[in-house]
């Protein structure tokens, strides 16, 4: 490893997900840690990146919230929408919604989940990436339309639009007062 990047292992074990069967890292100095996840995974073009100012590669937006649709990955998808403020008409402008999820990556996703189970865990156990085809308008529409509904009551209404955005917040990807990475 070099003197930059350290190998990295989490606290916590991951139950019934597959984050822990790929390597994470850490920045020597820095509080960044991230993980490297095959392409297959992801289910983006590798292509398709902006930079960080310090040119770190991340999806694009669209390509990133497409992504955890058609994958089903409502969690992170909460998580994007907050944190971005998305509403239904970016989606309706940005993301392809006029399809459903690929029920043949969701068995696959599903396959791979019940190999990789934990030594004394039932795979059965395990949900699973939903495999029947619900519309993406409809899951679009369902996680935008929770937004106020996730704010918890230690977060006054008043000031933030959602959970993680406060109003008048504008675009955190180009704040420039942070220090970035």
């Amino acid at each position: 490893m070099t003197k930059v990047y350290q190998p990295w292992e989490p606290e916590l074990f991951q139950y019934r997900s597959l984050a822990y069967t790929f390597p994470r890292f850490r920045l020597h100095g820095i509080a960044l840690r991230f993980q490297i996840h095959p392409s297959d995974d992801a289910y983006f073009n590798i292509y398709d990146v902006d930079r960080s100012p310090s040119g770190l590669p991340y999806p694009k937006l669209e390509s990133f919230a497409q992504s955890l649709l058609d994958t089903q990955r409502r969690s992170n998808l909460f998580d994007l929408v907050d944190g971005m403020n998305l509403s239904e008409e970016w989606g309706e402008g940005h993301l392809n919604l006029d399809k459903t999820p690929d029920v043949a990556y969701a068995k696959q996703q599903n396959e791979k989940m019940a190999a990789s189970a934990a030594p004394g865990e039932d795979p059965l156990d395990y949900h699973g990436v939903p495999t029947h085809p619900t519309p993406l308008r409809e899951i679009w529409q369902e996680i935008v339309r929770g937004e106020q509904k996730r704010i918890g009551i230690e977060l006054p209404t008043e000031y933030f639009a959602t959970r993680f955005f406060a109003h008048g917040q504008g675009d955190p990807r180009l704040d420039t007062t942070r220090d970035y990475v």
